[in-house]
């Protein structure tokens, strides 16, 4: 029995999903139609509930007892959101490395979910300085930290424009808030920038090279990135120098480069052993 398939036999309903985080210190919302982000939400004004656009107001406060109850008992939503940020005390890493040209997020984190349409939700503790960003072509990884937001499990929404499937969101595992690890404004720069600063910082002239040369340059761009980056990040250094040899021109032979990359990588390994 996975996690999902265990929480699934302790909580029956949406309601009791959403009170089992908001008890754990989730600010959650609801959302309705099968949709991924709240386009309105109704609060109490004081006198009688009214509809607001959006979710910005419950950025700066969770929902009071009696918009909980009314959201989630009465107005039956198809899901459960989390406002992210300070007010949760977690940040959460997007990730849609199945995307065409995605990266893959390679920080392990305790709590791990699944989305509707197959990426991963990783779940960190909130770092004041760690800021939400957007969707950037070729990396496909957003931060969500303050203002931000993320979909639940078991939440279930529309994995297509014309509406005809419905898919749901599932855990991977969980764990309590106070046992999140903590990351830091440069663990996460790659995954904000991609390769963007290595493609301008001096790889042009090493790329823009002759048939004879091949061999020299990409050892030089492999070199240079496992040189630069940790190496848990070595997959997507291993990418971007897989992609570097099959644009030359013309384009390296496949076990060659991957000879190059061999040898680069366990020198680059064994320096740092020595280095110790």
């Amino acid at each position: 029995m996975n996690t999902q398939e265990f929480l699934e036999t302790k909580f029956k309903t949406l309601y009791d999903w959403a009170v089992f985080y908001r008890r754990r210190g989730f600010n959650v919302v609801p959302i309705y139609n099968y949709t991924k982000i709240p386009s309105q939400v109704e609060i109490w004004n004081g006198a009688d509930f009214g509809w607001i656009s959006g979710w910005k107001e419950l950025q700066t406060r969770p929902g009071t007892d009696k918009e909980f109850e009314h959201w989630f008992k009465e107005l039956h939503p198809t899901g459960v959101g989390m406002i992210t940020g300070k007010l949760s005390n977690m940040f959460v890493v997007d990730e849609d490395s199945y995307k065409a040209d995605g990266m893959k997020f390679l920080l392990q984190s305790p709590m791990m979910s699944k989305t509707a349409r197959g990426g991963s939700h990783h779940f960190f503790k909130y770092t004041d300085g760690i800021k939400t960003s957007g969707w950037k072509k070729g990396i496909n990884i957003e931060i969500k930290s303050d203002g931000g937001f993320i979909v639940l499990p078991p939440s279930q929404v529309y994995i297509d424009e014309k509406k005809h499937e419905i898919r749901k969101y599932a855990w991977e595992k969980i764990c309590k808030i106070e046992n999140l690890p903590s990351l830091k404004e440069s663990d996460l720069k790659i995954y904000r920038e991609g390769f963007g600063e290595w493609r301008t910082a001096g790889f042009s002239e090493l790329t823009n090279v002759g048939e004879g040369d091949r061999h020299n340059s990409l050892r030089t761009v492999a070199l240079r990135m496992f040189n630069r980056m940790k190496e848990y990040e070595w997959d997507s250094a291993i990418k971007f120098i897989r992609d570097t040899a099959a644009n030359y021109d013309p384009p390296m032979d496949h076990r060659e480069a991957e000879r190059i990359i061999s040898d680069t990588m366990n020198r680059v390994k064994n320096s740092s052993i020595e280095a110790i």
